[in-house]
């Protein structure tokens, strides 16, 4: 996959992130400082360094972070948090490119990305862009997020897999018309994957 972000220097990749963790302080993501934050960025992108997200402005990156975040902050071990939906600037202050963004955070499992990429096969949408970050996450009893500890080995961590995939709609399809359809069968797939690694 080509983009602006293939061709961009280590230093300017570091300081786009850290130009995003801070916007990303500013707009309201107040748990850390923007230094770990950039460091949560480091890793999020860590094996998606070519990713279509990075060669947007800094604005669009950290809205994208956020609406990720929001969407992890609270989780009981066994869900799957899922969201579908066609971003737009007007409405939510920042957009991909006019794509359909789904994102997930889930419990790290096998055959978590196969699931997620047949359904969408099946369903007709193809794949822009995937990012698939791993992380190490400590929850209080309720299932709010206290912190990301991927580097460390913590005791009482959960591993948890996010996701953030762009994607096109089925030909002849508006994504308004196949979305529902879409995240009835992406549930009810990462259902029974949760049952399946489960037992």
């Amino acid at each position: 996959m080509n983009s602006d972000a293939d061709h961009r220097p280590a230093t300017d990749h570091e300081q786009l992130l850290s130009e995003v963790a801070e916007l990303a302080v500013d707009r309201g993501l107040d748990i850390a400082t923007p230094e770990r934050i950039a460091e949560f960025l480091q890793h999020y992108f860590k094996h998606a360094d070519s990713s279509t997200l990075l060669a947007r402005p800094a604005g669009l990156i950290a809205g994208a972070l956020l609406h990720h975040a929001k969407l992890a902050w609270w989780r009981l071990p066994g869900e799957s948090h899922v969201e579908l939906f066609t971003p737009s600037l007007y409405s939510d202050g920042w957009d991909a490119g006019g794509h359909t963004v789904l994102t997930v955070v889930t419990d790290d499992k096998d055959w978590l990305v196969d699931t997620v990429t047949m359904v969408l096969a099946r369903q007709g949408w193809a794949v822009r862009d995937l990012v698939h970050p791993q992380y190490s996450v400590l929850r209080d009893a309720d299932g709010r997020l206290l912190d990301v500890v991927h580097r460390d080995q913590e005791q009482s961590a959960i591993a948890e897999a996010w996701l953030w995939i762009e994607l096109y709609p089925p030909a002849g399809s508006s994504a308004e018309e196949a979305i529902p359809d879409l995240a009835e069968a992406l549930e009810a797939s990462l259902a029974d994957l949760e049952a399946a690694t489960r037992d």
